[in-house]
């Protein structure tokens, strides 16, 4: 069979880049001809050739295959674009990060594939798509490479971080409370990732991560804590397997944001014996081979459905095919015009011109200030916004105050904390994304001093941001704001958590 495997990118070393790697080879080693394609290409595609599978940056020039195993939106777009009569598998491997949601409606696939219990009903329910099309397929491992090479200690003397994700704070935590019980601890990912994964797994008792990085440690007979960007689910025992896998062991199943003593008792309750019964739970159900074959399947079961074509699309492959890559390249343009932007107002500030801008300004607030004043009489509160970026915040303070409320800024989480420590404060507006303390950090400090204050903060995030803020924007789905929002948006949020306040 000739596959065609996409993937937004094979460039670095992550999760879905890992998993194509070992799902491309193991379908190649049982017969099938692979070609692998991304618009972005580098460290991970050059291993794919060295193990004698094809890879290509351009979709105009790839061959003709029988069936697509497609993963993330805009590269199944293109792919459908290419082939539009050719039956399409999209495999989804998270419910968070907007890549790998699918544009279930254009891309007329077959069959979709999930690796968790939670995706399957995140796509049947939040996409509509009908139940006996979803299959569950788990994140296969290889386990020739990943395997047990020394044995574990009797009690956890080295530990290894091995994630993309992991706050700084949460990583500190680790360290901290590893080296209060005697331990070693190794760090691999983001600033530092490798591909010899096994290797730096093949020298500790104890991993931390979780998703796919938690099945390698495991199927290389390694305890697994599952801590990360999403909270903890604690270790992976064999009582805890099935019901942690159900999200694919992401650290949304409990969430827990571990105090030093909790997180102390978890790695306490480590006993070599976990690692071997979690084991056979893996060698059962996540071997790359067991993955592969029952994928086969799947696309076989696609090839004798027929295939009407996305009628979406029409006619002339090639016209859609440059007009989505297209769409795809405004996407990365306007990533850059938007830095520029960022750059041109830092400048203009700095200008002879803000002067006359910022009387401008004034003037039109000044204006709506007094519509206002005319409308019913609205509770006026004391609000701190929290944001490292000046003019954002120039902005924030614009509208709230147009509305009444007395209004102060901060740059920086740690500032924040400061400044509240002293009262009086009945809203925080917070950015999620800051250098020294971020959001989720501050609303948790929050949650232990300022309990009552911790209810009415309000966030506020742009689009692209750090998937380590995904799962908790889910938690607080009525406290957020995405940018770019509107006036009316703000203060209608404004008013109902103060509501909250008054209530």
């Amino acid at each position: 069979m000739k596959i065609l495997v996409t993937n937004h990118a094979l460039n670095h070393y992550g999760g879905t880049e890992t998993f194509v790697y070992a799902l491309a080879v193991e379908l190649t080693r049982m017969g099938h001809e692979v070609v692998c394609w991304s618009p972005r290409l580098g460290a991970v595609a050059q291993r794919l050739v060295a193990a004698g599978v094809a890879v290509t940056a351009d979709l105009a020039t790839a061959p003709d295959v029988d069936v697509i195993h497609a993963h993330h939106r805009y590269e199944s777009l293109l792919a459908r674009a290419r082939y539009p009569d050719r039956p399409m598998i999209f495999a989804c491997h998270g419910i968070l990060p907007w890549q790998e949601q699918p544009a279930a409606g254009a891309l007329d696939a077959s069959r979709y594939v999930a690796v968790s219990e939670e995706v399957r009903d995140h796509l049947i329910e939040g996409y509509g798509v009908p139940a006996d099309q979803v299959a569950i397929v788990r994140n296969g491992i290889d386990l020739e490479r990943f395997r047990s090479r020394t044995p574990i200690s009797a009690r956890p003397q080295r530990a290894l971080i091995l994630s993309n994700y992991m706050p700084p704070r949460q990583r500190t935590q680790v360290r901290r409370v590893c080296q209060q019980l005697g331990m070693t601890v190794r760090e691999t990912g983001a600033g530092n990732a490798t591909w010899a994964v096994e290797d730096e797994i093949a020298h500790v008792d104890l991993v931390f991560g979780l998703g796919r990085s938690a099945l390698e440690a495991m199927a290389s007979k390694r305890v697994v804590l599952v801590y990360d960007y999403n909270g903890g689910d604690g270790l992976v025992t064999p009582d805890r397997f099935e019901g942690l896998r159900r999200r694919n062991f992401s650290g949304r199943t409990h969430r827990r944001q571990f105090s030093d003593a909790e997180l102390a008792a978890e790695i306490q309750a480590y006993r070599p014996e976990i690692a071997e019964a979690v084991h056979a739970f893996i060698a059962r159900d996540h071997d790359v081979r067991v993955m592969a074959r029952q994928l086969v399947e799947i696309y076989e079961d696609a090839r004798r459905r027929p295939a009407a074509g996305p009628a979406s699309l029409g006619t002339g492959t090639s016209s859609h095919y440059r007009a989505l890559t297209a769409v795809m390249e405004d996407a990365a343009a306007l990533r850059a015009t938007a830095n520029d932007a960022q750059r041109s107002l830092r400048e203009l500030r700095e200008s002879r011109s803000w002067r006359a801008l910022d009387m401008y300004r004034r003037l039109r607030w000044g204006i709506r200030r007094l519509h206002r004043s005319r409308g019913p009489e609205r509770r006026a509160a004391r609000i701190l916004i929290v944001d490292d970026d000046p003019l954002f915040c120039q902005w924030l303070i614009d509208v709230l105050e147009a509305d009444g409320h007395r209004v102060e800024a901060v740059g920086s989480g740690r500032a924040a904390l400061e400044r509240l420590r002293e009262g009086g404060f009945d809203l925080v507006v917070s950015d999620l994304r800051m250098p020294d303390l971020d959001g989720i950090e501050l609303y948790q400090e929050l949650e232990r001093s300022q309990p009552g204050l911790a209810q009415r903060v309000i966030f506020v995030t742009g689009k692209g941001a750090d998937p380590r803020y995904y799962g908790f924007l889910t938690q607080l789905p009525d406290r957020y704001l995405a940018k770019p929002f509107d006036i009316n948006q703000l203060t209608r949020l404004v008013y109902t958590r103060l509501g909250l306040a008054s209530g």
